[in-house]
């Protein structure tokens, strides 16, 4: 608990929590799926930070040192860049629109990949077996999310959605031309 309340603990923990905040806010939970989605965020990374720190008991914690925490902390930044570009689109798109502005021009699920990418950066900042192991649960949650999306986007929105999803990649830009 010691390491945890030093000054680099005190950071770790503003950090978890900023990601939790913004994460939510990103997000904007309004249905089931958007809560259970917001929820196993939240709890990668509580797991992340709580093995890291001993409270998981063998958790398989490791020190990553600076190789592992500055790769993670651009990777968090990147993730938390991405997430807010797509808030900001989805909310110009608007209610009953198809977002496909902003990050939505290159990937249809810009959110999941930035969420995911902050998931990894805090891995990557503080790596255990059960870390991994909650962020892994996380994305593939945001796999099943993600395809449910796109089956409700294609009932609603018909030939508009279908020519989107044939020029864009879901979470992978796709190749011009």
């Amino acid at each position: 608990m010691e390491s945890l309340l030093s000054a680099e603990g005190s950071l770790t923990l503003a950090i978890s929590a900023l990601a939790i905040v913004l994460g939510y806010r990103f997000t904007l939970p309004e249905r089931g799926r958007d809560f259970a989605g917001i929820l196993v965020y939240v709890a990668a990374i509580a797991v992340t930070l709580a093995a890291a720190y001993g409270f998981v008991p063998r958790a398989g914690a490791v020190d990553p040192g600076l190789a592992g925490r500055i790769p993670g902390g651009l990777l968090l930044v990147a993730g938390f860049l991405l997430a807010g570009a797509s808030f900001r689109a989805r909310l110009e798109a608007g209610r009953g629109r198809l977002a496909t502005g902003g990050p939505y021009a290159r990937i249809r699920h810009p959110l999941y990949l930035g969420l995911g990418m902050v998931l990894a950066g805090h891995l990557l900042r503080l790596p255990s077996s059960a870390g991994l192991l909650s962020t892994a649960l996380a994305l593939a949650s945001y796999g099943f999310a993600a395809a449910a999306e796109e089956r409700e986007a294609a009932a609603r929105f018909g030939a508009e959605w279908e020519a989107y999803a044939r020029r864009t990649g879901a979470v992978v830009p796709r190749r011009a031309g």
